[in-house]
């Protein structure tokens, strides 16, 4: 929403959930999944809170701060082979560094996904520019 579209703010504790609301909790991916997964729900009944309230996990991981998390994940090895859009993705991030500057559209998720592996493996301060 833009500003000019917006005529009152009211107070909503946990209002965004599943989604973030920084730095009161993370997005609840896990929720997100579930509720996107149980198509005979309707997604106004599974995406509300649920009846225990608001997962700890997810206040606890906004509380996270960047300086303490480290930057390069383990690797992990599967057992299948890696599909050509995940082999493509890494040869376009292999090419990035901190000087890079990416640009990523609405059309392919390629470039985003490229960006996203570089930031996380070797180049923590470049930086994306996305047109949608």
């Amino acid at each position: 929403l833009t500003r000019n579209q917006v005529s009152a703010i009211a107070l909503a504790p946990a209002g965004a959930y599943p989604a973030s609301c920084l730095p009161f909790y993370v997005t609840d991916y896990q929720a997100l999944a579930g509720a996107f997964a149980a198509k005979e729900i309707p997604l106004s009944d599974s995406l509300s809170m649920p009846s225990e309230g608001m997962p700890e996990r997810v206040q606890d991981a906004a509380k996270v701060r960047a300086e303490t998390v480290l930057a390069m994940p383990g690797l992990m090895h599967g057992e299948k082979e890696a599909s050509i859009d995940e082999i493509i993705a890494a040869r376009i991030a292999a090419e990035l560094d901190n000087e890079s500057f990416a640009s990523a559209g609405a059309v392919s998720p390629l470039a985003n996904v490229a960006y996203r592996l570089a930031k996380a493996t070797h180049a923590p301060d470049m930086i994306i520019a996305t047109m949608s």
